[in-house]
């Protein structure tokens, strides 16, 4: 849990770093750490709001992480319907 509140941090520095050097922008939101299963769709908001008239050129770039199988491949295996043993 430690780690995730590290990458949330580092991710929300990374994306106000740019803006320290100008004070009338700044991200209003930004996303949240989310826990999906593959193939399931996501939806991670993000607004910036700027003034003036200077323009803008954002990058934003998403990462995720992917977890080491919790369960190894002979569980996998037993829990499939109609490969139990006969005993």
């Amino acid at each position: 849990m430690e780690n995730r509140g590290l990458f949330c941090t580092l991710c929300y520095l990374m994306f106000n770093a740019p803006l320290l050097f100008v004070v009338n922008a700044t991200f209003t939101e930004v996303p949240k750490d989310v826990t999906v299963r593959e193939g399931d769709d996501i939806e991670m908001p993000c607004a910036f709001r700027a003034s003036g008239s200077t323009s803008y050129s954002l990058e934003i770039q998403w990462w995720y992480l992917k977890e080491p199988a919790r369960e190894l491949a002979h569980e996998l295996a037993m829990s499939v319907p109609g490969s139990r043993s006969k005993v």
